[in-house]
This record gives structure tokens, sequence and C-alpha cells, in this order.
């Protein structure tokens, strides 16, 4: 106890009003002074301390740190505790660790763990890093100790760039910040509570995210599907990707977006999706849709190119292909979609004729180029049609690979054959079948002509194709 009485009495002393009034106005106006400080525990015996306020303080206390002693860190907003040799944070969301980045940390600066010394932190420039980020709750000197967040709100958290709330947040090539992004990603730490319009900090909640991918296996494609848009002319949609990049280096992850043929690439949806080499894109084309991102699989889009190897947009490096599709120079050719994976069939709404050819000379192959991806599998109508009426002609027509060992069509290789001995003029055999076309989209074909001109057609279809 600090209170102390009054006055020391003495044998045969007489005790006077005034002086007992004394030692217990003593007493009545020094209440705190008569338990503070305690000189050993103080039992409860089970009752509450009612509306009770733990000390408070800007610095964590220096002196009497007994294991267990309970603090409130007014800058942090945070209660710590002293465990016997640091002060940390309630529930081990806060902890101390040395500062190792060769520099001065300040608060809200993001760290990541250093895996080359002992209970340290250090700083990087590398994006996306998945070793333990965590932030400074206090200005930390070099090779000084602090308290770091590794989990739960915290109040600053220092980024590079404009960030939305709900932004997922990683490590970025800008030192002591971290990049937001609507895309979760792998490195993923902490997610954005409030927002900034650029560089500057942001309140997050830390923690492991809601789903970390791991690499992805090579030529994994799931989704990224196409269909006509609302402006059936100029857009299409695509639905929610998850893939494997082409070069097998990062996973891209994009949400469903909507992109525009006639516009040049923008980030987004409802955004021009062409290659600036490609804009405007003008007559008939055939164009690759692809799922791109930065080096980092982050900020995941789709784009439109007619190369095979593309430039694209500023920042992006890493893409893939998912679909393919037909300009006609005027508009999109309408489509329907089937499959969401690597293999998928593309059905044109209005089949496409690629051959009506009226020179045939018998059984000599021709050559015919098809609205349908290099290397796919196209789905034809193939139809020979005489112009003889009366005489038993045989009609017959056949369609194969480029290099196919096919020499005549015969009946025994002919995919249609007719041996009408009288017919409608311009009519004859027609047959769906599938053909594979080679690296120009190219296939082969040859009919019979017997004693009249013949003339054969080749409607595409659609295709099958492998992506």
């Amino acid at each position: 106890m600090a209170l102390s009485a009054i006055k020391t009495w003495s044998a045969s002393e007489v005790l006077t009003a005034s002086d007992l009034n004394a030692e217990f106005a003593n007493i009545y106006d020094n209440p705190l002074s008569l338990v503070s400080p305690l000189t050993g525990n103080l039992d409860f015996d089970g009752n509450q301390a009612i509306s009770l306020v733990i000390e408070s303080g800007t610095s964590n206390p220096g002196s009497e740190l007994n294991e267990g002693r309970l603090f409130y860190r007014s800058t942090m907003n945070i209660p710590v505790y002293y465990d016997g040799s640091n002060f940390q944070g309630v529930g081990r969301t806060v902890v101390t660790l040395t500062n190792k980045s060769g520099g001065a940390l300040a608060i809200g600066d993001v760290v990541i763990l250093d895996t080359s010394n002992a209970s340290s932190v250090t700083t990087t420039t590398t994006a996306a890093v998945t070793n333990q980020p965590m932030v400074a709750l206090e200005t930390i000197a070099n090779d000084a100790a602090g308290l770091f967040q590794v989990a739960g709100v915290v109040g600053t958290l220092n980024v590079a760039g404009a960030t939305s709330i709900g932004d997922f947040l990683t490590t970025s090539t800008t030192v002591k910040a971290a990049t937001g992004s609507s895309t979760l990603s792998d490195g993923t730490f902490a997610q954005a509570l409030t927002s900034t319009g650029g560089a500057g900090s942001v309140t997050a909640i830390m923690g492991p995210p809601a789903k970390i991918t791991g690499d992805l296996p090579k030529g994994y494609l799931d989704g990224g599907a196409m269909s006509n848009g609302t402006d059936t002319t100029n857009d299409i949609d695509f639905t929610a990707v998850e893939c494997r990049d082409g070069g097998d280096t990062v996973n891209i992850v994009a949400s469903a977006l909507t992109k525009q043929l006639d516009v040049e690439w923008a980030v987004g949806t409802g955004a021009g999706g062409l290659a600036a080499a490609d804009d405007p894109i003008g007559g008939a084309n055939n164009l690759i849709a692809w799922a791109i991102s930065k080096a980092d699989g982050t900020n995941s889009d789709f784009f439109f190119s007619t190369s095979s190897s593309p430039t694209l947009p500023t920042g992006y490096s890493v893409k893939r292909q998912v679909g393919w599709f037909r300009w006609d120079s005027s508009t999109i050719e309408q489509f329907t979609q089937t499959g969401t994976g690597r293999e998928r069939y593309h059905r044109y709404d209005d089949p496409i004729q690629d051959v009506d050819d009226n020179t045939i000379a018998d059984n000599t192959a021709e050559t015919a180029t098809l609205i349908a991806p290099p290397g796919s599998i196209a789905h034809i109508r193939a139809r020979a049609e005489s112009s003889d009426t009366s005489n038993v002609a045989v009609v017959s027509v056949v369609v194969f690979p480029i290099g196919a060992a096919d020499t005549t069509a015969n009946d025994d290789e002919a995919s249609a054959i007719d041996h009408t001995s009288a017919r409608p003029a311009n009519s004859g055999p027609t047959s769906p079948e599938l053909v594979q076309v080679d690296s120009s989209s190219q296939c082969r074909y040859m009919a019979s002509e017997d004693q009249t001109a013949t003339t054969v057609k080749i409607n595409t279809l659609g295709f099958f194709i492998y992506l």
C-alpha cells in the first residue's frame, strides 16, 4: 500500500476528535492509494470487474514486464500482451519479428517472411509471392524488432495504385506495397475493406484467401466458352475461365466478360477486344479468341486477333487460345458452341458454302479451303449434282484430308453416290461427314462425271476443335 498514517501514536496519548477525523479523511480522500500498488494478487473470487479499462498507450511499456501483462496499443487499435520475451498481439494475429530489409519500415508497409534469418521479415519487389506477407504496425528500424500483423483487420495497408473495395491484394513490383485485383489469384493475402484512387493505403482484412490454386496441369482448360453477345454483329460473350497458359508458366483465371470486336482492346467487360494490329477488322477474316493475363497471372481478360502469334496489350505477356470464329466483313458469323473443356463443337447457325465447283474433271482431286480452324475436324455436307436427267450415270463425291491416298471417287470410297437411271436436273447425292483440315484449313475432294457435267458443293456446318 502507498497510503501512510498521518500520525504515529505513542502509549498514553489521547486520541482527539480532530486526530481521528484527520485519519478517516486521509482514507476517504485517497482510496486508490489505500490499495495501489497491490502488494499481492487481487482475488475477485469469481466476480466481474465491471467497466474495467486496461492500460493504454502509444508504445509498449518498458518496465515491470511480467509474463501475461496486458496492454492496449492505441496507435494500432489492438490489445497486446507480454509473453515473457516480447509483446504479442492477442490471438497471435500480431507478432514481434526483426526487420532485415536493409532499411526502416513505416506503418502499413508490406513485407514478407525472411527465409534467410530466423523470426525476421524482409521486403520484396516480386508480385504475388506466397511466403507469408504481413504488414508493419509501427516504425521499425533496420535490424530492430517490431510488431507485424499477419491476420485479421489491419487499419493501414500500403498499396501501389488505385484499389477498390473488395479487391484481392497481393505483393507487387513496388517495394513495401500491395496491388489490388478483382480476380482472386495465388499470392492473395488480404482483401480491401476501403478504397483509394491511387497509391496510398487501405483498411483490409488479412488471412488465408477463399481459394488458392496450385499449378494447373499443362494444357488445362475449363470455361471461356463463347456465345453471341447482345450486339450479335460485334460482341462475343465469354463464360468464366480457369486454364493454364500456352507456355505452361501461370494459371489464367478470368471472370465472365463481354468483348467487342469493333473496338480496340481495353480491359474489362463491355470493352474492346480486338488486337491493335487488326483494328479496324475490315474485310472477311478468321479470328482467334484468347484468354490473356499479366506475367503473374493477374488482370486476366479476353482478346481477339487474326494472328496465331499476336502482340498482346501493354503489360500482358501470357495467353491461351479458347476459341475461333468468323467475321464475314460485316458481322460475326452467328454460332452455337458446345463444350467447356479442351474439346468443343462450334456450329454455324447458317452453314457456309465453301465449294461450288462446276468445273469437275472425272475422278480428279481438287483442293478446298473451309471456314474452320487449322487442324480441326470440319463438319461438312458434300453434294454432287449432275445435269444428266435420263442416262444411267453414276454420280459420286468423296472428301478427304490433304495427303490421303484416295485417288478415285469410286463406289467403295465415295461418301455420297447415286446410280439413279433418271433424276431431276441438277440433283444428286448428298452426304454429311467429318474431314480433318490441314494447317491452312484445306482438304481435298473429287467426283465422278460419267457422261455429263457434275457440280460439287460443300457446305461447312461447323467444326470440332481441340484447344
